[in-house]
């Protein structure tokens, strides 16, 4: 592999772990914003949630999942790393789907920035596929 294509391959794995990350720093201020909210403050302090542990394990996957990414998108394997960049974008927008099933508008305004973020993140990663298999290189 010559350096041209080295230079843009860590370009492109760069990228897309500034996406996790801007993931991850979203999701982050989207859950600190609730603490604005004094219907869920109420619901906080008033015990109105029932957090089970089934419900904490699905939060932990939902956040430490993209803080893989972080690293795995820069150390994969190009020949895997696109792959995984998709399906874990996908699978993390069905977490997302399935742990907000009647967000307020504020939070569909953090799901829509992270949709943008993941479609992008499958965006490049099908691009940059493509151009590994025309280069001849996956």
């Amino acid at each position: 592999m010559n350096i041209e294509n080295q230079l843009r391959d860590g370009k492109i794995r760069g990228i897309l772990s500034s996406l996790w990350i801007f993931f991850f720093i979203n999701h982050f201020f989207m859950g600190l914003h609730e603490f604005a909210n004094p219907v869920f403050i109420e619901q906080l302090i008033g015990g109105g949630f029932d957090v089970s542990d089934s419900l904490l394990l699905m939060a932990a996957i939902t956040i430490e999942l993209p803080i893989l990414m972080i690293v795995l998108s820069r150390v994969l394997p190009n020949k895997i790393n696109w792959i995984v960049n998709i399906l874990v974008a996908v699978f993390t927008i069905g977490l997302e789907i399935m742990n907000n099933p009647n967000p307020d508008l504020d939070n569909i305004f953090f799901l829509a920035a992270e949709l943008i973020g993941f479609v992008t993140i499958i965006v490049i990663s099908i691009r940059w596929r493509s151009r590994l298999i025309k280069e001849n290189r996956n």
